[in-house]
């Protein structure tokens, strides 16, 4: 834990040498006469002064305490006169309270505007010694960061700025590793949660899902596909780490924080048993059917988990995981279920979440491979790159929001008129009852979230989103409390209970899970007129 400069205090200094007159010689008896008959009356004096105040000081305490419960002897009160004790709230309060506006989690007395991860202490010293100004930091980062967070500033440029590299794209400028997970607890993830639109309802949702969570995993540290047909351990693995790590809990112990006390152990358990199932070709996972999902989400799994506490010890076996998948990529730039077959939408799009994790991380990742996945985006795309087929150029939806992530993390932004024209399309596919598609709702969630215009963000999407899980959670008193059932499609049959609570947690977590790409300059929308 960084802390503040320890104040420098002047060395005292030596004593005066006794000036020494000459022809005058002093008795030590004479000098020792003269100061009793100076200082006598005046100590009595004053003795008699401190005697009587104590009296009256007495009479006044005993007083008072007649009137003031008694302090139990064995809870000392300590009092500071510039602060107020903190409440302690944490995403273990899983009760939304009567009071709608009740703080379910981060309830801080000292909000600053950037920060790092991690609990936000009140009563530490602002600023991290030693930080340049291009790493701006304002509250300490919990143990295990080091140098491996920032703070995640914005961009001067609105609309140009990217999760990878610096202002005006993907490709170079400055990036510091960690960056992007800046808003995931401490100081930002409350103003996030706030700013956002997110409430204590959808916040004690995630709580009860992490719960939920934690009773799934094995003793061994993984997790099972529940109510799946697809038996994937490394999939449901990593996807069950993502919740967890996009709220803020890493697998380093911090005591003082209720989350990372009741989480913390769970993920590394489960960070323990991807590296140690880990293939010597850095593969995660078995020669399956989906074993390139499961890759990509094991690889964003590692890869967090190191943006945001920069723990060499996965630095490793991440850059591998990585490796891997740069060897699996098609030469037309996209990835499917084997080494070099041609690809899919679907499966790149994990994929390029995966390699984009590994850049914020700080690891190697060539600017060819994320060059090379635009070039398959773009014989993919229809509508001039407001939509998107799965294997061949269309128009699905689910696939369009996959598309226009991926389009948004190689830099494109709502000065974009083919992505202003692709929000436009996911707004015909609005969250609503009956149309509950989990796997679409996770990547259209995040595009609406960083491209989206206020009031489409905060009127027309947001809402619906976040009502709409919080209302089809489980909230029943047995074993599937906390989760949500799965869908009818696709994922959900495959996936189970397992991928859909997963899923809906990370849309939940929207808000703070990746601070902003992009100011919400929607120029994009005069070219569209």
């Amino acid at each position: 834990m960084a802390s503040a400069s320890p104040a420098t205090t002047e060395p005292a200094k030596a004593p005066d040498r006794q000036t020494i007159q000459p022809g005058v010689v002093r008795r030590a008896t004479d000098d020792d006469d003269r100061l009793m008959h100076r200082q006598v009356p005046a100590l009595a004096i004053s003795g008699g002064l401190h005697l009587t105040a104590a009296i009256i000081f007495a009479f006044l305490a005993s007083r008072a305490g007649d009137q003031a419960s008694p302090v139990p002897e064995d809870k000392p009160i300590v009092v500071r006169a510039d602060e107020k004790p903190e409440e302690k709230q944490a995403l273990t309060n899983e009760d939304v309270g009567l009071d709608p506006n009740k703080k379910t989690n981060y309830d801080l007395n000292r909000i600053e505007d950037i920060s790092v991860p991690g609990i936000v202490r009140p009563e530490e010293p602002v600023g991290i010694v030693g930080a340049d100004n291009a790493a701006r930091q304002t509250v300490s980062p919990p143990p295990g960061v080091g140098g491996g967070a920032g703070g995640g500033s914005e961009s001067n440029i609105p609309g140009a700025a990217s999760m990878v590299g610096g202002p005006g794209g993907y490709i170079g400028g400055r990036l510091i590793p960690g960056q992007m997970f800046g808003g995931r607890s401490g100081a930002t993830r409350e103003k996030m949660v706030a700013a956002e639109g997110g409430n204590p309802a959808s916040e004690a949702a995630v709580a009860k899902g992490l719960a939920w969570l934690k009773k799934q995993q094995k003793p061994d540290g993984k997790w099972k596909m529940l109510e799946g047909t697809v038996d994937d351990d490394f999939g449901a693995t990593g996807l069950a780490l993502l919740p967890f790590l996009a709220g803020g809990i890493t697998h380093k112990l911090d005591p003082k924080d209720k989350n990372s006390v009741e989480y913390s152990k769970c993920v590394e358990l489960g960070l323990r048993w991807l590296v140690n199932k880990q293939q010597g070709n850095g593969l995660m996972g078995t020669d399956t059917t989906y074993r390139h999902y499961s890759h990509a989400i094991c690889v964003v799994a590692l890869c967090e988990a190191l943006g945001m506490t920069n723990d060499s010890t996965l630095r490793g076996p991440a850059q591998r995981g990585v490796d891997y998948l740069l060897k699996a990529q098609h030469s037309a730039g996209g990835f499917r279920y084997s080494v070099g077959q041609p690809g899919d939408v679907s499966v790149t799009g994990w994929c390029l979440q995966a390699l984009q994790s590994a850049k914020l991380a700080g690891l190697k990742v060539p600017a060819e491979a994320f060059y090379k996945v635009g070039n398959f985006l773009d014989t993919m795309q229809t509508q001039k790159g407001a939509a998107y087929g799965y294997s061949s150029a269309g128009g699905r939806p689910n696939m369009t929001a996959v598309g226009l992530l991926c389009r948004a993390y190689l830099g494109w932004g709502p000065k974009n008129p083919a992505m202003m024209a692709g929000v436009e399309n996911l707004k015909k596919n609005l969250p609503r009852k009956g149309l509950s598609e989990i796997y679409y709702y996770y990547y259209a969630t995040q595009v609406m979230h960083f491209c989206a215009t206020e009031e489409d963000w905060h009127k027309v999407w947001n809402p619906q989103m976040r009502d709409l899980l919080i209302d089809t959670q489980d909230n029943g008193v047995g074993p599937n409390r906390g989760s949500w059932t799965p869908d009818r499609t696709h994922t959900g049959d495959g996936g189970g209970r397992l991928c859909a609570t997963c899923l809906s947690l990370l849309t939940l977590e929207v808000y703070y899970r990746h601070l902003p790409l992009y100011k919400r300059d929607t120029t994009g929308l005069k070219d569209l007129e």
